[in-house]
């Protein structure tokens, strides 16, 4: 279950940066065709120790250079807390 959370907060950042490239001026077949972020977990999930209940830590890294760190505090994390997918979300910037 936590795998797949994961796996779907990564989709939901590549399609949220994707669109964002193209309003940009971005090639959209180009970008379509390269990874936009990368999820990298760490803490007790990673290490294999998380108990049932507990939260995941994620850092989202965005690969390209069309999303700008205010981009992502007022965009992106709004965005996903728009979502009834998440939780809980905390942004550390």
């Amino acid at each position: 279950m936590r795998r797949d959370a994961i796996k779907r907060l990564e989709t939901v950042a590549n399609e949220w940066a994707l669109a964002l490239a193209i309003k940009k001026g971005a090639n959209e077949e180009e970008e379509r065709s390269k990874s936009q972020v990368e999820a990298i977990v760490f803490g007790s999930y990673m290490l294999n120790v998380h108990c049932p209940g507990t939260d995941v830590d994620v850092i989202l890294v965005f690969k390209q250079k069309y999303v700008s760190q205010k981009e992502f505090l007022h965009g992106f994390v709004k965005h996903v807390q728009g979502l009834d997918d998440f939780s809980d979300l905390l942004s550390i910037s």
